[in-house]
């Protein structure tokens, strides 16, 4: 129990809040209990473990808490309703946002992206930008709600232009480990604040990075 709660320490301390628009009087995070009676949760990274590269690096932890389990349970407490979808159709996903009083979205890429497993020999993302699935999902559910936070899984940067339009918060929770999914949610609902910062830089878009 005390190597978990210090689990979920470190991840939550780690997180990193890239954006943090205001929606009315404050800004969209902290989620505020009484403001928010159901939240969408999208995507389908947001119910997988997702503890990063297959290689040497791999961890084999006991139990991984998802995004969604993490939301779940915070939910149960504060009598938050959770309603997931999985991202697959992007309308379906929209229509729950719109049903919903605020939406967190989990994208980014997993072991089958990058790291040493790629190819069985390692190797970098293709793109910086998320892939196309994701970002046509992040588009409809920001047409359908003003009230989206993007989670971003990863271990390094993305490119966020277009993806940036469509949230009001973009939060960077990288790998996250066993006890992510109770990180996450300690920091959308203001429990720990998210005091990462970026160990490199962040490019704006792509056309800002040189060629290589």
């Amino acid at each position: 129990a005390e190597h978990r709660a210090l689990a979920r320490e470190a991840a939550a301390r780690s997180i990193v809040l890239l954006r943090n628009e205001r929606r009315g009087p404050a800004p969209i995070l902290p989620l505020a209990a009484e403001g928010v009676r159901r939240l969408a949760v999208i995507g389908d990274l947001a119910a997988t473990p997702n503890t990063g590269d297959h290689g040497s690096s791999r961890v084999h932890p006991p139990e991984v808490v998802t995004v969604l389990d993490g939301l779940r349970r915070c939910g149960d407490e504060l009598g938050i309703e959770i309603h997931h979808d999985d991202g697959s159709d992007p309308s379906a996903a929209a229509a729950l946002a719109a049903r919903c009083d605020a939406a967190v979205t989990v994208a980014g890429t997993t072991w089958r992206d990058e790291g040493e497993w790629v190819g069985f020999k390692g190797g970098d993302r293709r793109s910086l930008r998320l892939p196309e699935p994701q970002r046509r999902v992040i588009e409809a559910v920001g047409r359908a709600t003003d009230r989206q936070i993007v989670v971003l899984m990863g271990g390094s940067a993305f490119v966020t232009d277009e993806i940036g339009r469509s949230a009001a918060a973009l939060v960077m929770a990288w790998y996250p480990g066993m006890e992510g999914g109770h990180a996450i949610a300690d920091v959308m609902f203001g429990l720990v604040d998210p005091e990462g910062r970026l160990p490199l830089t962040w490019p704006a878009a792509s056309t800002r990075l040189p060629p290589f």
